[in-house]
């Protein structure tokens, strides 16, 4: 993801946040107990007759929430670990657009495990998981062949650096 869209998206979240601070001094829930919303809540809303959809990355919230609410950040390390890649294409025109949708697909069908699109050029690229080693990832692999088997050619086990707790 290059450092100009991060930027943006940075960017539209925050001036979101700020915008909407003074509206959230509290919402009131129709259990019994009020909640502070976030940017997520506030975006997905429906009242005002529309209905938006966020698919973001797991971590983005994470880190979202920890500054918010003022606890410490939650540091990661990269190490040498292991993927399971689910497509890899250089087609200039669908590539691009056919890597984000196998992304939602894998993470509809995989919410506990985190996605990656990568791009590197020419190639567009969709990773799950993040493994420190062979087994754990041939367990993933194997889960996905069982659910896609249409796309069983195209899942192999990669090395790649994978995130981790410190």
């Amino acid at each position: 993801m290059s450092q100009k869209y991060l930027f943006v998206l940075g960017y539209v979240f925050l001036s979101a946040l700020f915008t909407r601070a003074e509206d959230n001094i509290a919402i009131k829930d129709s259990i019994t107990h009020t909640t502070t919303p976030t940017i997520f809540t506030s975006l997905s809303d429906s009242l005002q007759g529309g209905k938006v959809t966020i698919y973001q990355d797991q971590r983005l919230i994470n880190v979202i929430s920890t500054k918010i609410s003022g606890t410490n950040t939650i540091e990661t390390t990269e190490i040498q670990g292991y993927r399971v890649q689910v497509y890899s294409s250089n087609a200039p025109k669908t590539s691009k657009a056919e890597a984000f949708k196998i992304e939602k697909e894998m993470q509809a069908s995989f919410p506990n495990i985190p996605t990656y699109v990568i791009y590197n050029p020419p190639f567009w690229k969709v990773r799950l998981g993040n493994f420190r080693n062979q087994e754990e990832c041939n367990l993933l692999r194997q889960e996905i062949i069982n659910k896609f088997p249409t796309i069983q050619g195209d899942v192999y086990i990669v090395r790649d650096l994978i995130q981790i707790l410190k």
